[in-house]
């Protein structure tokens, strides 16, 4: 899945996405969303819970994250 998209059709902005990981840089949050740097998966676990709180659908982190895997 896109997760830009995500963030964008939820309102979830990427200074949201840092406060919630607990990110000290915008530009740390900024790379990680556009899969130039890797979640941890604790951040993918609190990622995936600010995003299912503002959703009606549930994502599951293979949702989120299917697309991103690295062979």
């Amino acid at each position: 899945m896109d997760l830009n998209k995500i963030l964008k059709d939820l309102g979830i902005t990427q200074q949201e996405v840092a406060d919630e990981l607990g990110l000290k840089s915008l530009g740390t949050a900024n790379l990680k969303i556009n899969r130039k740097a890797d979640f941890t998966t604790k951040e993918a676990n609190l990622l995936k819970k600010l995003i299912n709180s503002k959703s009606e659908k549930k994502y599951t982190l293979e949702d989120l994250f299917t697309d991103s895997v690295k062979n």
